[in-house]
């Protein structure tokens, strides 16, 4: 069991390796300070710190190994990134830096919701001076970007990017034509107001982005060994563990 875990370090660290554009061979996990992936995902850290415990055991078990081999399994698909066109891919590395970058995601969102209410007013009057039509097309074009920013977070980025892209654009010319700009300002503020309600709930449930959709939960992890039910179980939420946030990527 020890050699299969730490094979599977090796892996870990190879791909950490990879992640970071750093020559093979020069990180050692147990030494490696995973605050450093400061960019990185929230669970790639977690994932190399229940790696590193688990390999420091003198007796691994076979829940051990399979738990070892999991944490790899979700370094690997955390540091592979989303499988997304590359187009798509570019603007998700945009969006990606954003979320990462604290309140700018925020600031983001909100630029978005004030850009579609000055566009429902200017589209409002009667005749849109060329300074108007001006600023028309550009809050048109930062509107249905930052939206299309936002969905190649989403499940089906690859599906849902270019139909709201070119979907949104063909919807509000329509409406321009049929009715007025300021109803399809409208629309697109609709829209922002959905997106910025739907990141902060997929923040309340979740809080982080992840490019696997597995769980793990350290309160059901039971080990196998007899002998283990008095030492410090590292799997069980306690005071002042390190595990005491859950490992909720894992299965």
């Amino acid at each position: 069991m020890k050699m299969i875990i730490e094979a599977e370090v090796k892996r870990a660290e190879a791909l950490i390796e990879r992640y970071m554009g750093l020559p093979p061979e020069s990180i050692d996990l147990y030494n490696f300070n995973a605050d450093a992936l400061r960019k990185a995902p929230v669970d790639l850290g977690r994932a190399i710190s229940a790696l590193r415990q688990v390999a420091a055991k003198n007796s691994p078990s076979q829940s051990d190994e399979a738990y070892a081999v999991n944490a790899v399994d979700l370094i690997a698909a955390l540091t592979r990134g989303p499988q997304l066109p590359a187009p798509i891919l570019k603007l998700w590395e945009v969006e990606e830096s954003i979320r990462n970058a604290g309140g700018l995601w925020t600031l983001k969102h909100l630029v978005t919701i004030a850009l579609g209410f000055a566009g429902v007013l200017v589209g409002s009057t009667n005749s849109l001076s060329l300074g108007y039509e001006m600023f028309a097309y550009v809050a048109l074009a930062l509107i249905v970007g930052s939206g299309a920013l936002h969905l190649t977070h989403s499940k089906n980025a690859e599906m849902e990017v270019p139909v709201y892209t070119f979907g949104g654009l063909a919807v509000f010319c329509v409406l321009n034509a049929v009715y007025a700009p300021s109803i399809g300002f409208l629309v697109l503020l609709v829209c922002a107001i959905a997106f910025m309600v739907g990141s902060f709930i997929s923040l309340l449930a979740d809080g982080k982005s992840s490019a696997t959709g597995s769980e793990f939960h350290p309160e059901a992890y039971e080990p196998s060994d007899v002998l283990r039910t008095e030492e410090y179980n590292l799997y069980k939420v306690t005071v002042g563990n390190d595990m005491s946030e859950p490992i909720d990527r894992l299965s």
